[in-house]
């Protein structure tokens, strides 16, 4: 004889939506980083392997080197910054009280 089975489903928490929205907004914050990343090293691989007849060779490096370490710099802030941001909003709807639709 086969009883009455019941499972239990789990409920999202009301808060499950804020946590999404932190792991969208940092996730697309180090996409765009990587993208940054990826042009950046494609300018400098450029110079540095160009087959270009640079008269100034070494300074051609030193500048494209310099450019990607800013480029890399800058990309890497720009992510931080965003994920902090929405990390802070995070934060702050979580310690809000939860008032649950009507």
């Amino acid at each position: 004889m086969r009883g009455n089975r019941t499972v239990d489903t789990m409920e999202p928490m009301p808060e499950a939506v804020l946590w999404e929205r932190f792991d969208l907004i940092c996730a697309d914050a180090e996409a765009r980083r990587d993208l940054a990343l990826q042009a950046a090293r494609a300018e400098r691989d450029w110079a540095m392997q160009s087959v270009q007849a640079w008269k100034a060779f070494r300074r051609v490096q030193a500048i494209a080197q310099a450019r990607f370490e800013a480029k890399v710099k800058a990309a890497n802030e720009l992510c931080e910054l965003t994920c902090q941001a929405a990390e802070e909003a995070l934060n702050k709807a979580l310690d809000e009280p939860f008032e649950p639709d009507a």
